[in-house]
């Protein structure tokens, strides 16, 4: 179909598709509407929409992100605030409203065993109405990736073979990914979700909590339990939807059992398939914890096939929520895993047993 350019009479009568190679083009309302709705699903933009405006000293200015082609990775835990850091370059990307269209993968939802990851993302942008395709076509896109930790093992290898190879196929494309720990890319630049320092805890104590005395205040998080929740940015907003209402917890195992509670109700009114992801990681290996607590003679292959950062999460929640401990105790020493990892293990599993729960 041919059309007139009133902006630019010399491509009059210019097919549609060549002319939307050379002019600049207008983001198409369902990229925007995708964006707003990934926000909405998410439960801590209702709970919490300070959220998304708090620092996790990652420092990636979204003008800067796309200004040319970068290659990110996010590196974090568990619970450590990937998601909520793609959440906040959304949130970002819908107040500037930039050139470039941003689209969300999950990758355990779009994957298919059938189909290559190029086939993935140009069937994912030709559903935002993104046309010509961007992927076809080498034109601008920023894409922001998740549920890595959702693909089976063989799909993660053919997809960061693709992703690495992306600035060869396609050169102005952005890409920002949530990774695990330990993983290392070639051609991404990486950066971990480090520990909130103590300036950025200020910050977020000051946003989200109200202290008569706020030195007093930000010294419970300088010690048991607070301590801990400062290695996961997730666990103060937490502490944030409970302390109003239960107060200060005692161990993290009994923060995670205020806050299962909290959202048990705003989970079943959630569609977990809308995208809502800020938060759904801990909650999982709560659960994951508390059945593992449950079993009166866990397995020790469970725990020595699991990964470090499961282990790390899961068997302190797990001695904090189990009547008796010293099942798990035994099982951890049967599951022959070295020996700094298991006295680390037991060392913070016995810091979730506090003799009293006010």
């Amino acid at each position: 179909m041919q059309e007139r350019s009133a902006d630019r009479p010399e491509m009059t009568f210019v097919p549609r598709a060549l002319r939307d190679l050379f002019l600049p083009r207008r983001i198409p309302r369902e990229v925007r509407t995708a964006v707003e709705q990934w926000l909405e699903s998410e439960p801590i933009t209702r709970l919490l929409p300070v959220a998304l405006e708090l620092p996790l000293g990652l420092n990636l200015d979204l003008a800067k992100l796309m200004s040319e082609p970068h290659h990110i990775a996010l590196i974090g835990p568990p619970a450590s605030g990937r998601s909520l850091a793609l959440a906040q370059i959304a949130r970002r990307w819908l107040d500037q409203q930039p050139a470039m269209p941003l689209v969300r993968l999950l990758l355990g939802e779009l994957d298919s065993p059938s189909l290559t990851p190029r086939a993935i993302v140009a069937r994912a942008l030709a559903r935002r109405n993104l046309a010509p395709n961007p992927l076809e076509h080498n034109l601008p896109c920023l894409l922001l990736i998740d549920d890595w930790e959702e693909l089976p093992l063989a799909r993660r290898a053919i997809w960061q073979r693709f992703l690495t190879r992306l600035p060869e196929r396609w050169s102005r494309a952005c890409t920002v990914v949530a990774l695990p720990a330990g993983e290392l890319w070639p051609g991404f630049r990486h950066h971990t979700i480090a520990p909130l320092s103590a300036e950025h805890l200020a910050e977020w104590a000051q946003r989200l909590f109200t202290f008569t005395d706020r030195q007093e205040g930000l010294a419970l998080f300088e010690r048991d339990p607070l301590v801990l929740l400062r290695e996961r940015p997730a666990e103060i907003l937490m502490l944030a939807l409970t302390q109003p209402l239960s107060g200060w917890p005692i161990s993290r195992a009994a923060l995670y059992e205020r806050t299962a509670a909290f959202v048990a109700p705003i989970i079943v009114a959630t569609d977990e398939q809308a995208g809502w992801r800020i938060g759904l990681t801990a909650y999982r290996l709560y659960r994951q914890a508390v059945e593992l607590a449950a079993q009166a003679t866990p397995h020790s292959a469970t725990i020595r096939q699991a990964t470090p950062h499961w282990r790390g999460l899961c068997i302190p929640l797990a001695f904090g929520a189990a009547p008796d401990p010293r099942p798990l105790i035994n099982t951890l020493a049967d599951a022959m895993l070295p020996s700094h990892e298991r006295l680390s293990l037991l060392a913070r599993s016995l810091r979730e047993r506090p003799r009293l729960d006010p």
